[in-house]
């Protein structure tokens, strides 16, 4: 139960043995996000980190690492509470993401608010960059699983390794407009009317 602060949002551990908790309060005069890690079933959290005064768009859980992403910045905490780490965004605004990598996190980022996309990060989650691509044309869709990812254009698909290594490119897409990868890297691209699978 929580008298002075808002749930913003929570996730399960895989195993489901544990739970993390963003809620949003003020401290003085600034709201504060707080990452709260709780044991199923117990009321005391196992540790209470500080977030700062990001709003937690969306969060995952690796088992291992917490995911809690922001419109500036992704936020990386040991599922044991050992502390955050924060990979910050800059002056660049925020297009895309998928928190689903089995040890990274993708964000799609641009120059500018009303501009396209055009760095695509790969973070790993002991908060450092892994690799960078800039995409050719617009991305329509990106996904990640296991240890792949795939960006979606309107003219390819295109399925990586987190090192940027090409695992597998389809010329064809069929004007599928997204995409959602699998953890043995085959993915399952979709229109406004049908899916299909696409098998490496």
């Amino acid at each position: 139960r929580f008298s002075s602060v808002f749930v913003i949002d929570a996730v399960l551990s895989p195993d489901g043995g544990t739970v993390a908790a963003v809620t949003m309060g003020q401290e003085g005069t600034a709201f504060e996000s707080q990452l709260q890690l709780y044991r199923v079933g117990q009321e005391e959290p196992l540790a209470a980190l500080s977030l700062g005064n990001t709003t937690v768009l969306d969060m995952a859980h690796s088992g291992q690492v917490v995911r809690a992403l922001g419109e500036g910045s992704l936020s990386l905490a040991g599922a044991d509470g050992g502390g955050v780490t924060s990979y910050s965004f800059a002056d660049r605004f925020l297009k895309g993401y998928d928190l689903g990598g089995e040890d990274f996190s993708l964000v799609l980022l641009g120059r500018y608010r009303a501009g396209a996309a055009n760095e695509l990060l790969v973070i790993g989650d002991d908060g450092l960059l892994v690799s960078r691509l800039e995409p050719e044309g617009q991305v329509l869709d990106l996904s990640a699983a296991g240890r792949y990812f795939a960006v979606l254009t309107s003219q390819q698909l295109d399925v990586y390794t987190r090192d940027l290594t090409l695992y597998a490119s389809l010329d064809n897409v069929q004007g599928a407009r997204s995409v959602q990868l699998r953890d043995d890297g085959s993915a399952l691209l979709s229109d406004g009317e049908s899916a299909w699978l696409y098998l490496p």
